[in-house]
């Protein structure tokens, strides 16, 4: 009887290797992918720059946002839990002080960052608020302050 003897063949080793590490490199790369698909999605929707659609007959909020200030992030934090409930009857406004027209805006205004600036539908402004709420003090205020 004779036994057959295996005998090592390091470039068939080699090959082997690497197949499994191109397998394993595209299932790393499809699984990142997928988790950052997930991650984009859930973010919330980005707000609206546009100051002109102040005093179009919507109700408009404008939050003066700074993104170095972290009561500037709750702030906006605030808003973003609140605003799917009532954006169809108020604008959510951004005015980012890092972009020329937000920073712009805030100087026009008189306005600190870490602000949002409460307007009516013909465009007068009705009242600021200076700090973050939790989103049900937050709605409420919305809704009263707008009479909605």
């Amino acid at each position: 009887m004779m036994v057959q003897q295996k005998t090592y063949n390091p470039a068939h080793t080699l090959a082997q290797q690497t197949g499994s590490i191109k397998k394993n490199l595209l299932v790393a790369i499809l699984v990142s992918i997928g988790v950052i698909l997930f991650t984009v999605s859930m973010l919330p929707q980005s707000y609206d720059a546009d100051t002109s659609q102040i005093g179009n007959g919507k109700p408009a909020i404008v939050i003066i946002y700074d993104g170095e200030n972290a009561v500037s992030d709750e702030l906006m934090e605030s808003f973003s839990r609140v605003r799917g409930d009532l954006e169809a009857e108020v604008a959510f406004i951004l005015a980012d002080i890092d972009a020329p027209k937000g920073r712009a805006f805030a100087r026009a205004n008189a306005t600190p960052t870490s602000a949002a600036l409460f307007f009516d539908g013909k465009g007068n402004r009705i009242t600021a608020l200076y700090s973050p709420q939790d989103a049900d003090t937050l709605k409420r205020s919305i809704v009263q302050i707008f009479g909605l």
